[in-house]
């Protein structure tokens, strides 16, 4: 995939069933971008490509609900991203709690297509990160 997307750009959309999320994805992780919907992290894979493509949300009062609701996701829950007119429906496979300094959830293969999600656990307190990885669909 070769388009380069700008920072804060919206890129696709999010949305998560179980939890009646819908949220616009954007480019970048920063203030700004989480501020709007679930920032993919640039240097992690697009939706449905071969690798891992990572989505942080906010998980706090302050900014609406955003990724607040994540931990009512379970195993084998759906995960639809929208991006480039194309609907890649992702299944929940593996759900954990993480150190922050645990970059591990960003590893990628090159034969699955991953998408990992990230926001922090708990509400309010944050000293620890909550991850989904769910896994497409074919």
């Amino acid at each position: 995939y070769s388009k380069v997307w700008e920072a804060g750009a919206v890129m696709g959309t999010i949305h998560i069933p179980r939890i009646n999320l819908n949220m616009p994805i954007v480019q970048g992780i920063d203030d700004s971008a989480l501020d709007l919907g679930a920032g993919h992290i640039v240097e992690s894979d697009y939706p449905g490509q071969i690798g891992n493509c990572v989505l942080t949300g906010h998980r706090s009062y302050t900014y609406g609900k955003m990724f607040n609701r994540l931990n009512e996701i379970e195993i084998g829950d759906e995960v639809e991203i929208g991006f480039e007119g194309v609907s890649f429906i992702y299944e929940v496979y593996h759900k954990k709690i993480i150190a922050p300094d645990d970059l591990s959830v960003l590893n990628r293969n090159e034969k699955d297509r991953v998408l990992t999600l990230i926001t922090c656990h708990p509400i309010r307190i944050a000293n620890k990160r909550m991850v989904l990885h769910c896994i497409l669909r074919e």
